[in-house]
């Protein structure tokens, strides 16, 4: 089932009813249907409320220069520039794996070898930092 709504329907398609055992709630009236179907109405416009609001604060954070993203820095500045700086260059995230490795960077958990989802996840950080750096650019100026 996807939600209650969808749940309910089906009762009434197929002919049984739903009891909710904490809410005097009885499908089987039709008093009971709508109070099922308001208390479905309720939380679906809660969940929409709760969406709303997380979404304008992560925009209002974002805005700010907060940088979203994973908390974890690990990799070294220069590392994540020379990531960039390759990738920028039309390198395949496996070429700019194979030549960290070949120049023994050490990797961000000291793993033995740089693979390709380390390499795009150090680039995706680098990202986020200019993204991050850019909006607080904007706000103070």
């Amino acid at each position: 089932m996807t939600d209650f709504a969808t749940l309910l329907r089906e009762a009434e398609r197929e002919g049984w009813a739903v009891l909710v055992m904490d809410m005097p709630v009885d499908t089987s009236s039709p008093a009971g249907r709508f109070a099922a179907v308001t208390i479905a109405n309720a939380a679906q416009l809660e969940r929409d409320l709760i969406s709303a609001r997380t979404r304008d604060a992560l925009a209002a954070m974002k805005r700010r220069g907060v940088r979203l993203g994973p908390k974890t820095r690990l990799t070294p500045n220069s590392v994540l520039r020379r990531v960039a700086r390759e990738r920028d260059a039309s390198k395949t995230w496996q070429s700019i794996a194979d030549g960290l490795n070949r120049d023994h960077v050490p990797t961000v958990r000291g793993g033995a070898m740089w693979r390709v989802s380390t390499v795009q996840r150090a680039y995706q950080s680098a990202q986020l930092d200019a993204e991050a750096a850019d909006a607080v650019r904007r706000v103070a100026t």
